[in-house]
């Protein structure tokens, strides 16, 4: 490798194009992995609502009357309450990961049809 190479490469280095600074690579796994994580707990809740609408529906049938609605009910409302929060933190995510690429995120369109 030549002067000229190694110069080069300590310039590349110490400039502020974001995609060559070690934090930003950081950052970009960091935020990859959130992505994919809420990703996981959303569907997980999900799954979770549904196995819990196939118990209360078998449960309802057989226990009639006795079956305990309130706790149902409220068991479907935290599930949906961490659905909400799943998405609400994929929202400020997204905000965060466009306005660290110089993006204002209320100015980018999701869908741009002709």
């Amino acid at each position: 490798m030549t002067v000229v190479s190694l110069l080069k490469l300590i310039q590349l280095a110490d400039s502020d194009i974001p995609d060559l600074q070690p934090k930003s690579i950081m950052m970009k796994t960091a935020e990859s992995e959130a992505r994919k994580a809420l990703n996981r707990l959303r569907r997980a809740t999900e799954k979770a609502a549904g196995e819990l609408r196939s118990l209360e529906g078998a449960l309802r049938h057989v226990e009639e009357t006795d079956f305990p609605v309130q706790s149902y009910e409220a068991a479907a409302t935290c599930l949906r309450a961490v659905v909400n929060f799943a998405d609400e933190e994929g929202e400020r995510l997204r905000e965060k990961i466009l306005y660290a690429g110089g993006l204002e995120p209320g100015r980018v369109r999701r869908n741009q049809t002709n």
